[in-house]
């Protein structure tokens, strides 16, 4: 049996700086500074920092402004789970467009590295309403990673072409083994706009009762209800993987694909409506993504959009 067990040792310190301004201006202005130490037992040093600007230029809306860059290890599963060769396993050939049975190497990559992210977001919060209470938030994040860990499940043109050593195939060009441990990238850069409308309305149950010739109503005992609606958006501006130092960035949105379901979304939407009453709830929840592409393999592959509801 494999053992792998993963301790650390963290510290991490926080510092908010308000900003007095002019007597007669309403707004107001802090600054936060941030970082952190964690020391892995299985990996290392990892540390974090970042600086954050708060403006409340009115009591109903916030910007947010910040920096921020940390370390990220691999996950033990990522580094130590047992190494298996499964015989046999269905594989879409990307090279030839055919489905073909191939040996398939899993399990942990003990090579992996830490990954370094930086990230830059400015976001706005805004209450539209306080009863029900509406409110209305839009971040734009810009994140590059260094060294990011990604986990494949399917082979693409792409990754053979970055990693010719972990696919095989016989003289006649036909799939043999594929290697779809861990691998790690130089380079991901994601940008895109988030935008979330949450409305949240309590429920007072009430009931009436007679003291006299006019009814009153009293609150009943209990919990009051709630009903929540959030709906938030993802477009995705730029989400770029560049695989090795010597092989151009995949474009992600735009043709390039490194698993079965084509490459990243232009859009993305969520549902989430759920209301909670007196012990007794009902949720309803659905996502959309726009279509995809895989525009590198034999044929040019469309995936259509997707709507789910639960």
């Amino acid at each position: 049996d494999l053992t792998a067990n993963r301790e650390s040792i963290r510290a991490s310190l926080s510092l908010d700086v308000p900003f007095a301004l002019p007597e007669g201006i309403p707004s107001e202005i802090s600054v936060n500074l941030n970082g952190s130490y964690n020391e892995l037992s299985d990996f290392g040093q990892l540390t974090a920092q970042g600086v954050a600007v708060t403006w409340r230029p009115v009591e109903q809306a916030r910007v947010l402004i910040s920096l921020q860059e940390q370390d990220a290890a691999p996950t033990l599963a990522e580094l130590t789970s047992p190494v298996v060769l499964t015989p046999g396993i269905r594989v879409v050939d990307t090279a030839t467009g055919d489905s073909v049975l191939a040996a398939v190497l899993s399990g942990g990559n003990s090579m992996l590295g830490a990954a370094r992210r930086r990230s830059r977001r400015v976001g706005v919060q805004w209450i539209l309403h306080d009863k029900p209470r509406i409110q209305l938030n839009t971040d734009y994040e810009h994140a590059e990673t260094t060294g990011a860990t990604r986990t494949l499940n399917a082979l693409s043109s792409s990754f053979e072409s970055a990693f010719p050593d972990r696919v095989t195939r016989t003289e006649q060009g036909e799939l043999n083994s594929l290697d779809l441990r861990p691998i790690q990238t130089v380079r991901t850069l994601r940008e895109d706009v988030s935008t979330t409308l949450s409305v949240t309305k309590r429920l007072e149950a009430t009931r009436v009762r007679s003291t006299g010739p006019r009814p009153t109503k009293r609150r009943k005992s209990g919990r009051p209800g709630t009903v929540r609606l959030i709906l938030s958006h993802r477009w995705a501006l730029r989400d770029q993987v560049r695989l090795t130092a010597d092989q151009p960035a995949l474009d992600l949105l735009d043709g390039d694909a490194l698993d079965r379901l084509g490459g990243t979304p232009e859009h993305t939407a969520d549902l989430s409506l759920t209301r909670w009453n007196n012990g007794l709830g009902l949720a309803l929840t659905g996502r959309y993504q726009s279509r995809t592409t895989s525009a590198r393999a034999p044929s040019r592959l469309t995936f259509s959009s997707l709507l789910l509801l639960t």
